[in-house]
């Protein structure tokens, strides 16, 4: 992809070892889900695609473990819009018995229409760091911002993730 999402992390996590917690930075294809330290906090982060994520990020979550309480926090990069997406992977982490302590998505350069120009991509991303940092404040402080779903959320959802599947499953 873009490469966003990792950029998301990596502040993220510099954020954390800059206010004294230890943080490292994992791609969710290399981790098997059963080998997750569940005592740990836990950061999740993907990308969204026309109002969800791929396949096989939902599939990787629905093979996450019993989460016993362990306290997570997600993050999206996208282009425009995710419609909420990312509080229906939380509430299916909830469902998993994970303590959802932070969700947000973050808008990122876009890689699909009316791609911008470098400077201002450059400009987009320096703009989203400061609000991905005080995110990451947030989650340390203990007010991380949670965003919750609604009706025209849940629908998108349930639609996209019907067509992403079937699209990328034929």
């Amino acid at each position: 992809g873009t490469g966003n999402t990792l950029i998301v992390a990596n502040k993220i996590s510099e954020t954390f070892n800059k206010n004294s917690y230890t943080s490292t930075v994992l791609k969710m294809e290399s981790v098997e889900p059963s080998q997750i330290d569940l005592k740990s906090t836990i950061g999740i982060g993907f990308t969204t695609a026309c109002w969800n994520t791929f396949p096989f990020v939902r599939t990787w979550i629905a093979s996450l473990p019993d989460g016993n309480g362990a306290e997570t926090f997600l993050f999206t990069s996208m282009g425009d819009s995710s419609c909420g997406m990312i509080a229906h992977i939380a509430k299916i982490l909830e469902k998993k018995n994970y303590k959802i302590i932070g969700a947000k998505g973050f808008i990122m350069p876009n890689n699909f229409l009316l791609v911008l120009k470098n400077d201002k991509n450059i400009a987009r991303i320096e703009k989203n760091l400061l609000k991905v940092e005080e995110y990451a404040k947030g989650i340390i402080n203990g007010n991380g911002y949670i965003r919750k779903p609604n009706i025209f959320s849940s629908i998108a959802f349930a639609v996209t993730s019907f067509i992403t599947t079937k699209l990328i499953s034929t």
